[in-house]
């Protein structure tokens, strides 16, 4: 019985991960080419950098929304809901001339990445037994490493041999699936009971003052990362290097050399975890605190 419970692998939770990998791909289709979309929408190129980032600060300013919105409500509904949204910008992207449109899009996608970002990883948590916690979310982040393993290589491809509607439309197409996927998903929402029933939203829900020292961290990544992300494809345009986007499969397999393998404290029933070790201790410190359910994380 013990073992039925910590079982891992269920259909939920590789569906979970399909849902994970096809959205990087989706993504990573998609912001590479954004400067030269815009640029072909009459957008000069010195504003390319602040419309393709305000994804970002519109998700910035989203997601203590969305991880409060995580924690009361039905995760499957907002995650449907958000992926919805994100498809009808790829469609959008593929379909709007106008600059003011554009921009109009690049917010509405901005909201839906702050939600769908948040609540993909809670909801995938849901299917993952609290004592394989650290393997599940190196599990899941391995899923959405193939986003930028395949993801601006297939998107560049798409983008000179069939045009960039077209990429849109790829990109578009793969949310569909997705939510067909978190359609098909069985999850039964459990309303909140006891003291947090009912209770109203407070400046905790949004902002757990114990995790600001690891945002900035992340940030601070996340900065440099996105200047790669969205400008390497005319970088290797002006330099004239061909097949520049396979940076991005090279980068995702050092990353993945690097992190090692899933692995729990303790866990001799993985056959990837008897092959590395080291890994146990940072993946302990992935389990979650009781004390940090918060909206901003």
């Amino acid at each position: 019985m013990d073992k039925e419970q910590n079982r891992l692998w269920t259909v939920p939770f590789i569906l979970v991960l399909f849902v994970n990998a096809l959205n990087g791909i989706s993504s990573y289709m998609v912001n590479p080419a954004m400067p030269e979309f815009l640029v072909s929408k009459g957008i000069p190129f010195a504003l390319t950098g602040l419309i393709s980032s305000l994804l970002s600060w519109v998700a910035l300013a989203m997601r203590p929304f969305s991880g409060a919105m995580s924690d009361r409500f039905n995760k499957k509904k907002i995650m449907f809901v958000s992926y919805l949204a994100t498809a009808a910008c790829m469609l959008g992207y593929a379909l709007v001339q106008e600059s003011a449109a554009v921009i109009g899009v690049r917010i509405l996608h901005g909201v839906a990445f702050a939600v769908s970002g948040t609540i993909s990883m809670v909801f995938a948590t849901s299917f993952v037994p609290e004592k394989r916690i650290a393997e599940g979310i190196s599990y899941i982040g391995i899923a959405s490493l193939l986003g930028t393993m395949i993801g601006p290589q297939l998107g560049s491809s798409i983008s000179q041999r069939f045009g960039m509607g077209n990429l849109f439309l790829t990109a578009g197409g793969l949310c569909l699936i997705c939510l067909f996927m978190i359609f098909v998903i069985p999850y039964q929402f459990v309303e909140q009971k006891g003291k947090r029933a009912g209770k109203k939203m407070t400046f905790s829900d949004f902002f757990a003052k114990e995790l600001l020292i690891y945002v900035f961290l992340i940030g601070l990544f996340s900065f440099g990362n996105g200047i790669i992300s969205y400008y390497l494809i005319n970088f290797g345009e002006v330099r004239g290097i061909a097949n520049i986007a396979l940076f991005f499969t090279v980068y995702s397999v050092v990353c993945r050399q690097i992190a090692g393998c899933p692995r729990n404290p303790g866990d001799s029933d993985s056959g990837l975890s008897d092959l590395c070790g080291g890994h146990g201790a940072a993946g302990e410190r992935l389990q979650p605190d009781p004390g940090l359910d918060r909206g901003c994380v």
